[in-house]
């Protein structure tokens, strides 16, 4: 409030924020009640003050987050609704803003407050006098505080239908003033509650469609505009999947390769060394995904026929930005085409391959991965014998990004053949992916991995004439991999304990050695996450395939390798703001918001819980074949273990941690007879605890089986 620098006023609405309501142990709800009403009043008393919009927006900020707070610890907040009230009322301008700002926050976080009070905020009047209000920037706030309540509240369908028609003249006024800013957040709050509550438009969908089918299509927008518009037509077909009109599916997936058509005509696209398209080509990548998504939504009844009108249309066009985005639209559809529809297409997806454009080509190999993935068992049944050798012919030729995506082809074909099938074109195939391994650039380099794992996976022992060579090809890549391609040096790991696997224990046991004592080494004294250059999802699958393969030998690891597991896995591993690891700071940007069982919003990492989960399944892995030996980690696992089971913000990792909970009842045999009973009862306590604390159907199942196991 004293500030005079923005700045300052800026930032401490931020550190106040932070500081009262992050973390497990909330501030706020340490102080004394006479402090704590002194922040409300403080800072209900500063927002009319601020006359600068940014500085308000961070203020309305703090005051939501902390309502929340309030909210959740069942406490209350009486003076809150007034002051929006009154700012709303207000006749000043950034005073009704921050009021619609901090409403269409509170109905996101803590709408049942807002539905307490309902008939006092009166909130289809507060609404109404936000949209006739003659300011953009005023009718924006109001629109998207307005489909917040929506999507949390039922609004009278006579006021609704009353606001949608508002709501639609603001957006053709923004639209006929080239108001870009406000028409992009109409249209972000417009999807929102056509994906949350899609029946919300009522009559007024079918404009709604016909508005945002023209935007779409509307070249003098720039992409932002034309991705939402189109998002918004994929969202409502996907709100109402047993009702589109055959009409309607056709014109969807006619935007949708509309939006395929926008693909740069890049001359420096084939020397680009990456295995995709830029990031510049946002509108070819909405409608990829947008066909994906009516695919799995819309009745194959209308969508076949329609797709098969579509491809044929745009499959025998002479320019190659039609056949590219046929060719893509099979990438993103092919698990949904039928066996006939297959077969008619192959043909054509051969022959793009060696067309003249390398455009073609690299869409025709993602087209063939795909098919192969998908249809891949009667497709190689009936004609491998000639598609292997036309694949191997194209890595002769190929520019690198075409060659990866026809690596990509060749894996998804020999995963659906037999070793018989595979044994002529073994030579071959390994010749191919040991010169991509040596000579080409590093997403070529991974898929050729791939292509050795998964071939590995089908032919067995067919594999020892070429073992040597590639290992000594992937200890190269564990030890000197390209700067920053973490990947790479994963798909070498994964490779070389697939080749493990294929070729079995006798060969595999000193190569096996070797990489156990060069990740641990790497590995040894980490807090929790893996460090830079070593991906723990990698590490850890590649410990847990080879452990299937050494089984009892595992032992000879224990000492180095159990600690760094428990550390993985550990809660408090990696502790940030106060929460267990696996939260995360708001701003990172993997961060995901959920609710723990005590209805707490918590910030997490999805990553950081599937390392802790892959961390669970080695350990699983480690006490099943070394029961014995696994003596002197048996309290630490209870402890890490019992902790992360009750850690009810992933329900898959508490059940892998009930898992390895249960498997360690195994163990008791080799225990002293008289510490077998203590041992069991220390595994049932931690147990109990962590099902008393959840309440995921998931998690909850993996801890009753973890008990009556352990009984």
């Amino acid at each position: 409030k004293a500030a005079t620098q923005q700045l300052v006023r800026s930032m401490s609405a931020v550190v106040l924020r932070k500081k009262l309501t992050s973390g497990q142990d909330i501030l706020y709800s340490r102080l004394r009640p006479d402090v704590q009403k002194s922040v409300r009043v403080g800072l209900l008393d500063a927002l009319p003050k601020q006359d600068c919009k940014s500085v308000g927006r961070k203020l309305c900020d703090t005051i939501v987050d902390l309502a929340a707070v309030i909210f959740q610890g069942k406490s209350s907040w009486e003076e809150l609704v007034p002051c929006l009230c009154q700012c709303i009322n207000s006749s000043v301008e950034h005073l009704q803003l921050y009021g619609y700002w901090a409403i269409k926050q509170l109905f996101e976080f803590s709408p049942e407050v807002l539905k307490v009070h309902a008939s006092q905020l009166h909130i289809p009047a507060l609404l109404r006098t936000g949209l006739q209000h003659n300011d953009s920037t005023v009718q924006v706030a109001t629109i998207q505080a307005y489909f917040s309540a929506v999507a949390s509240m039922d609004i009278p369908q006579t006021d609704m239908v009353d606001m949608n028609t508002a709501v639609l003249k603001s957006l053709g006024e923004c639209l006929q003033a080239q108001k870009e800013r406000e028409v992009e957040e109409i249209l972000e709050s417009m999807v929102g509650v056509v994906e949350a509550k899609p029946a919300a438009l009522g009559n007024a969908l079918g404009s709604c469609m016909e508005t945002m089918a023209q935007l779409c299509r509307n070249e003098s927008w720039e992409n932002g505009v034309r991705r939402l518009a189109y998002e918004f037509v994929i969202s409502a077909i996907e709100g109402f999947p047993s009702q589109p009109l055959p009409a309607m599916v056709e014109e969807a997936l006619e935007l949708s390769m509309a939006m395929m058509l926008e693909v740069e005509d890049d001359e420096t696209w084939g020397s680009q060394l990456t295995n995709y398209d830029t990031a510049e080509d946002v509108l070819v990548e909405a409608g990829q995904v947008g066909i994906s998504r009516l695919a799995s939504v819309i009745p194959d009844i209308l969508l076949l026929p329609a797709m098969s009108r579509i491809l044929s249309k745009y499959a025998t066009q002479a320019p190659w930005k039609p056949r590219h985005a046929a060719l893509l639209a099979i990438v993103q559809s092919g698990d949904h085409l039928e066996t006939d529809h297959i077969q008619q297409l192959m043909p054509y997806i051969l022959s793009s391959l060696q067309d003249s454009s390398i455009r073609i080509q690299w869409a025709a190999a993602q087209a063939a991965s795909q098919v192969f993935s998908e249809h891949g068992s009667w497709i190689a049944e009936k004609h491998s014998e000639q598609l292997m050798p036309l694949l191997l012919a194209r890595l002769q030729d190929a520019i690198p990004r075409v060659l990866a995506w026809v690596l990509a082809a060749i894996r998804d074909l020999a995963e659906n053949m037999t070793p018989e099938m595979l044994a002529p074109h073994l030579n071959a195939i390994m010749s191919h992916c040991m010169t991509c391994i040596r000579d080409g650039p590093w997403f070529v380099a991974e898929k050729a991995f791939q292509v050795v794992s998964w071939t590995s996976d089908v032919v067995d022992e067919g594999m020892q004439p070429f073992f040597s060579a590639m290992v000594e090809l992937m200890f190269h890549v564990i030890e000197h991999p390209a700067q920053g391609r973490d990947t790479l040096r994963g798909r070498a790991m994964e490779c070389i304990t697939s080749l493990g696997r294929a070729v079995g224990r006798d060969t595999y046991r000193p190569v096996a050695q070797k990489f156990m004592d060069a990740t641990l080494s790497a590995l040894q004294g980490t807090s929790g996450r893996f460090p830079e250059g070593w991906s723990a999802y990698y590490v850890l699958n590649a410990w847990r395939r080879t452990i299937l393969v050494i089984e009892e030998e595992t032992e000879a690891y224990l000492p180095r390798l159990v600690p760094i597991l428990l550390r993985a896995a550990a809660v408090d591993a990696c502790m940030d703001s106060g929460l267990a690891s696996g939260a995360a700071d708001a701003d990172d940007e993997e961060a995901q918001w959920v609710r723990d069982s005590q209805g707490r919003r918590r910030c997490v990492n999805p990553t950081l819980m599937e390392d802790k989960a892959a961390a669970c399944d080695v350990l699983a892995e480690v006490i099943t074949h070394c029961e014995a030996a696994y003596g002197p980690y048996l309290r630490p696992t209870i402890d890490g273990m019992g902790v992360l089971a009750g850690f009810d913000l992933d329900s898959s990792v508490q059940s892998k941690a009930a898992s390895c909970l249960r498997k360690l009842a195994a163990c008791a045999p080799h225990q002293p007879e008289a510490a077998r009973l203590p041992f069991l009862l220390a595994l049932i306590e931690p147990l109990m605890k962590a099902l008393h604390a959840s309440v995921e159907p998931e998690a909850c199942q993996g801890l009753l089986k973890a008990l009556r196991d352990v009984q």
